[in-house]
């Protein structure tokens, strides 16, 4: 699962909720002198993934640079309406539900997706143990150039009450890291300057994963895994 792995970058910026942050080394101990628990950070991979070979030849020439979309800030059309989305992941008695609002968007629309950790069990009440940002991470991953953005978590480890009939429900949110070097860094920026969720004209790929304890402490115990997809439609 995307969201499981603890990458450490250095070089590179965390970005969370449309907010920069420096990437911090791993803690020595589990706290500080105060007793809190130290945040070790996760930014994800900084490059995108290889662009697959075309039967067609490319009209640009060999060498040069890939030209990323930019991503519009108010529709460039009139807005669009579609069929609701949806997609589930289930380990044990939990599961992992990511919903769209519809499943087509006009290139700069606002796309609405929330994310819901639901508890089927008989117990009247479990607490998962994770990140205390948030349960759940969403990636993003489409484009032509293909752009890859993989979710970032704190490595905290704070409690999180679900009941049967109190889930947990996570709006959309933006986390990933972000470098200079990085060959889509306009894209990143800018999608990363706006908390809402906007794209360009492309087919895109939206997953949600969530990763937790429910016994003892975190890292102690079976951890409970869950991760699922969409794909969007989104038109010039």
């Amino acid at each position: 699962m995307f969201g499981a792995r603890v990458i450490l970058n250095l070089g590179a910026l965390l970005l969370v909720g449309g907010c920069a942050t420096p990437a911090v080394a791993p803690s020595q101990g589990p706290a500080d002198q105060t007793g809190s628990p130290v945040a070790t950070l996760s930014p994800s991979p900084a490059e995108p993934p290889t662009q697959k070979p075309s039967a067609t030849p490319s009209p640009k020439p060999s060498g040069s640079p890939l030209v990323y979309q930019t991503i519009p800030t108010k529709p460039t059309g009139p807005e669009l309406t579609g069929n609701p989305l949806r997609a589930e992941d289930t380990d044990g008695s939990f599961v992992l539900s990511l919903a769209s609002v519809q499943d087509r968007y006009r290139a700069g629309q606002l796309i609405e997706i929330d994310a819901t950790v639901s508890y089927t069990g008989s117990a009247a009440e479990v607490v998962a143990l994770g990140s205390s940002h948030s349960l759940v991470g969403f990636a993003l991953e489409g484009g032509d150039p293909p752009v890859l953005i993989t979710p970032a978590y704190t490595s905290d480890c704070a409690p999180h009450s679900i009941t049967p009939a109190q889930p947990l429900t996570y709006p959309f949110s933006k986390s990933g890291s972000s470098s200079p070097d990085d060959p889509d860094i306009a894209f990143r920026q800018s999608y990363f300057a706006d908390r809402e969720l906007r794209l360009p004209a492309g087919t895109w790929t939206i997953r949600a994963a969530s990763g937790f304890y429910t016994e003892g402490d975190c890292g102690v115990g079976e951890i409970v895994s869950l991760e699922a997809e969409i794909t969007l439609n989104v038109v010039p």
